[in-house]
């Protein structure tokens, strides 16, 4: 009986070890699982964190590109009016060097007829005066027309520089606009990888 019973302890003794070593096992089990669940609940933070600040540029991107393509839109409204204001402008021009051709041509007619038909009835002073008036209001008349031909110029010089401007502007819009696209889509593609990184393994 007391060979029995020495064999029955030393069998529980052993049992009792094997569950304390089976708990301890377990225990050590939680602890890692706890740690590893409190890990993966700091990462998922950091990219639900990250997500939105993706989100957040994103919707400044847009607002942005928005408010460039209007201004571009702008930008091509103002152009095709200075490119129509150009062309009248340059008619004007052609318009105005033809006008002052026939008035030279008048002018020199009128001027000749004038001296033919008093040479034979007014005094070599008094013509000598005459034409030399007549020579003088042709003249001013020429200068008045220079004057306003150079003025003509000189606003078709402004529009051929604020044209030239307003295409340089549109091309560093055009710019602008391909860097936010460019930005927009390295974002979405972040955003992608982050949810994708975020889905437990």
């Amino acid at each position: 009986m007391s060979a029995l019973k020495a064999s029955n302890e030393s069998e529980v003794k052993a049992l009792k070890a094997q569950l304390k070593s089976a708990m301890d096992s377990m225990q050590t089990s939680e602890d890692s699982i706890k740690t590893w669940i409190e890990g993966n609940n700091d990462l998922k933070q950091k990219l639900l964190t990250c997500i939105s600040s993706f989100r957040k540029e994103i919707t400044d991107l847009k607002q942005k590109l928005c408010e460039i393509s209007t201004k571009n839109s702008e930008l091509s409204e103002e152009l095709s009016a200075l490119k129509a204001s150009k062309h009248i402008i340059e008619s004007d021009v052609k318009l105005l060097a033809q006008d002052i051709n026939a008035l030279n041509i008048s002018c020199s007619a009128s001027v000749q007829q004038d001296m033919s038909s008093m040479s034979s009835s007014i005094g070599s002073h008094n013509q000598l005066t005459t034409n030399s008036d007549k020579t003088g209001d042709e003249n001013n008349i020429q200068e008045m027309f220079i004057e306003i031909g150079n003025q003509i110029k000189d606003q078709n010089k402004i529009t051929n520089n604020l044209l030239k401007a307003l295409v340089i502007e549109k091309e560093i819009t055009l710019t602008a606009l391909k860097d936010i696209r460019q930005s927009v889509e390295d974002s979405d593609d972040s955003k992608s990888m982050a949810s994708v990184d975020s889905h437990p393994k």
